[in-house]
């Protein structure tokens, strides 16, 4: 699923290494054996992105779009979070109409493709909810009692201790408050430093490779 989706603007052997790191990160060498439902998710929404980066392009490609709505419905239907990633979609393609790296129009029709694709699962998905258990979602939770410091703490330590694969250093820098910080003001300080360089190298690309990186931000995000 990561060749199909990152080989429209990585190189084969970059995609590779990209593979190779996720195949044996700890959150997936942890997860990887169980019987959950965040690997199949996962596969599921990365073939989804995947199939929106083929589409990138400036003239609207109807089949992968349809394809991409489609795997991420199926996806929504195996993880109920996957409505996050809806989300994200939708700010994408406005950010992209915002920035003019896609036409308003364009924007438009691919969103619509890729909604009448989610929606051929999406729509069967609630009437079923609605027939078997009078909700459109059945399935709640009481919301967290972290607090919003609290949860990105957590998502930071987890994306932390994926990259370094070190539970040391991951509690260390997102648990101490001072370091967390210190963390934080080196990362704007780089951000600053090398904005003039990020945004030449920007103006540079295609049309379609700042499609995808607005696409994966969303990713990511979401």
């Amino acid at each position: 699923a990561l060749l199909f989706a990152l080989r429209p603007i990585l190189r084969s052997w970059y995609v590779y290494i990209v593979i190779a790191l996720v195949m044996f990160s700890p959150g997936a060498v942890t997860v990887s054996w169980l019987p959950l439902t965040d690997l199949p998710f996962l596969l599921l929404t990365v073939l989804s992105f995947g199939l929106l980066f083929q589409a990138a392009a400036v003239a609207v490609r109807p089949l992968p779009l349809l394809l991409s709505g489609l795997t991420f419905g199926l996806a929504y239907g195996v993880r109920n979070v996957g409505v996050a990633s809806f989300v994200a979609i939708l700010g994408a393609y406005a950010v992209l109409a915002l920035l003019r790296i896609v036409g308003a129009k364009t924007a438009l029709q691919k969103l619509a493709w890729w909604g009448i694709g989610a929606a051929l699962v999406v729509v069967p998905l609630i009437v079923r909810n609605l027939i078997v258990f009078h909700a459109l979602q059945p399935y709640t939770m009481p919301p967290s009692t972290l607090g919003y410091s609290g949860n990105i703490r957590y998502y930071v330590s987890a994306t932390l201790g994926d990259i370094i694969a070190s539970h040391t250093i991951q509690h260390v820098v997102t648990w101490n408050n001072m370091i967390l910080l210190a963390v934080a003001v080196a990362a704007i300080a780089a951000a600053w430093l090398v904005r003039t360089g990020t945004a030449r190298i920007w103006s540079g690309l295609p049309l379609a490779t700042k499609e995808i990186l607005v696409l994966l931000c969303a990713y990511m995000v979401a």
